[in-house]
């Protein structure tokens, strides 16, 4: 048995230090660090010999380090929020849903105290008493509350350390576990970034990653050789000129995440291998009627008990048309005995997407394992035949040697027990 709000956290592992990207904050200041154009990596006191290592590895003012990430699903790696600090530890924590939102259903602020009296006044998502925002929103004690801070309200005071009270703002803070590549280390350096750019970068380039692993059948983000990187833009931010606040252009130093070349290029074919079907020349041969009861190989279902009576009528979608007599067979083409599959395969070929093209579809078959029907048909195993016979064909093997060189690749790779034995 575990114990609940202890055991029940999830996986983790230590962390070491931060990746800042501003300079040291002045003692007393409140006002963050000059920007850098380079990360600023700051271990923990314990860790402090690490230093050493990262300076071999990325050097003294790093614009790139080379990074994984410590577990698959981008929520275990990445979470932003608007927050308030002060110096006592967390005020104030949002999503930044408005008031639409929240009474749509959706949470709004998920916890906030006063930062003078230390009084908790939301927490997992609802007001634990009756309050009057800062807008002049009225919520009742039970209710969820919507952001006030998205809309630049302040969200409290604190007292300075020049005895008098300050407005507390809150602003969108993001935090990214990252382990950096040559560290060795079972533990992560934390990402901290209060720009909405560096925000909305990572969320979209994480989700990228993770719908091309996604696509690929692939488990998520963990081990991806990644590239964390510091890139010049122009964009637009706030300042107060002549008492206003306007907007103005300015470069700044964005984060990116890329992935490593080696890896990108890898992922880049084998995409497009997938993506491309393999199409085996060949002559076409109407498709012969079956022969005999077989195991369906799309439903599963046992064979037809012997000395049942075949389909008549039309041909289904299980049965193809019979071979006109007395035509011939181009030389060299399979005969109809070894031609015996059904539409339906055709038809499983064109749903898989390993062709396009009915004809295709039958000269894969036609030269394939699965040409007798007494094997069962496994879209990667129909996959992987495809790209091996259409690669020795590619080599200038004959087609015959290069199907029974598909034929045993893909038994090989079935570890000897493949359908096709």
């Amino acid at each position: 048995m575990g114990i609940k709000g202890l055991t029940d956290r999830g996986a983790d592992f230590p962390e070491i230090g931060r990746i800042r990207k501003g300079g040291e904050v002045e003692e007393g200041s409140r006002k963050p660090g000059p920007d850098l154009d380079y990360f600023r990596v700051v271990f923990v006191d314990e860790e402090k010999y690490m230093a050493d290592r990262l300076l071999e590895i990325a050097g003294p003012a790093p614009k790139e380090l080379p990074i994984l990430l410590p577990f698959n699903r981008v929520e275990d790696v990445w979470d932003a929020w608007i927050e308030g600090y002060t110096a006592g530890g967390l005020v104030y924590r949002s999503n930044g849903n408005g008031p639409a939102e929240v009474a749509a259903g959706e949470t709004g602020v998920v916890f906030w105290r006063d930062p003078l009296s230390g009084d908790t006044l939301v927490k997992n998502g609802l007001a634990l008493r009756d309050l009057s925002l800062p807008d002049g929103t009225q919520v009742k004690a039970g209710k969820p509350v919507h952001c006030v801070a998205r809309d630049g309200h302040a969200v409290g005071q604190y007292e300075g350390a020049d005895g008098n009270r300050h407005e507390l703002l809150a602003t969108p803070t993001g935090r990214l576990k990252v382990m950096v590549r040559g560290l060795k280390r079972f533990a992560y350096l934390m990402l901290v970034t209060g720009s909405q750019h560096d925000i909305a970068n990572i969320s979209a380039q994480l989700a990228g990653l993770e719908i091309v692993q996604h696509e690929a059948r692939l488990p998520g983000l963990a081990g991806i050789p990644l590239v964390l990187r510091r890139r010049p833009k122009e964009i637009s931010v706030p300042r107060k000129i002549d008492g206003k606040v306007k907007r103005v252009r300015m470069v700044k130093s964005l984060i990116s995440i890329e992935a490593d070349p080696e890896w990108a290029e890898a992922k880049y074919l084998a995409m497009m291998e997938a993506a491309t079907p393999t199409i085996v020349e060949g002559h076409f041969v109407e498709l012969p009627e079956q022969a005999g009861p077989h195991p369906d190989w799309e439903t599963g279902e046992a064979p037809a008990a012997e000395g049942s009576p075949e389909p008549t009528g039309e041909p289904t979608a299980k049965t193809a048309k019979p071979q006109p007599s007395g035509r011939p067979l181009p030389a060299g083409e399979p005969t109809a005995g070894q031609r015996s599959f059904t539409a339906a395969q055709v038809e499983a070929l064109l749903k898989w997407g390993i062709t396009t093209d009915k004809t295709a579809a039958a000269r894969i078959l036609g030269r394939s394992p699965w040409a007798d029907l007494s094997r069962s048909m496994k879209r990667s195993e129909v996959e992987a035949w495809c790209r091996a016979y259409g690669r020795a064909i590619a080599g200038g093997t004959p087609e015959d040697a290069a199907a029974d060189a598909a034929t045993k690749e893909i038994a090989e790779l079935a570890g000897g027990t493949s359908a096709t034995d």
